[in-house]
């Protein structure tokens, strides 16, 4: 089952997330891609740990037996969001403008395993097979009466 969870309008430029997001790998278990991004000194990394501990929770939403170790990494990656333009003042009264570029985070995880929460469908299919003979031999007995 492929989850995918979003952070969107991060208030960091994409250039400086997209350098980081090579730590985490493909295919690489959740709680080792987290324990790496904390060993990283930079501040960028903290958005990148609170999605991936983010997916984990979806995860145990979605199917309630999922350990944090099954989590797998299908794919991470960082698009620009919607720029805010401001206003720098410069000398002789003029002014210029520049751009705070922010960026939309997405991250898409795989649970690992067989697991369902879903009961299976042959305890239903017993049950209705044990209905179906007992009103057959039932039938059986009415028939057996009448021809005595």
């Amino acid at each position: 089952m492929e989850i995918t969870v979003h952070y969107n309008k991060l208030p960091i430029s994409p250039r400086k997330l997209r350098a980081l997001l090579g730590y985490v790998k493909k295919g690489q278990a959740v709680p080792v891609a987290v324990a790496q991004l904390e060993a990283l000194p930079n501040t960028t990394s903290e958005p990148i740990k609170k999605l991936l501990l983010a997916s984990v929770s979806a995860a145990k939403d979605r199917r309630p037996s999922a350990r944090p170790a099954d989590v797998r990494v299908v794919e991470i990656y960082c698009n620009e969001a919607a720029r805010m333009y401001r206003t720098r003042i410069k000398g002789r009264g003029r002014a210029s403008r520049f751009a705070k570029r922010g960026s939309h985070l997405t991250l898409k995880v795989e649970v690992a395993g067989n697991v369902s929460s879903r009961p299976k469908a042959k305890s239903v299919e017993t049950k209705v097979k044990s209905k179906t003979t007992a009103t057959s031999a039932s039938k059986d007995k009415s028939v057996k009466k009448k021809d005595a």
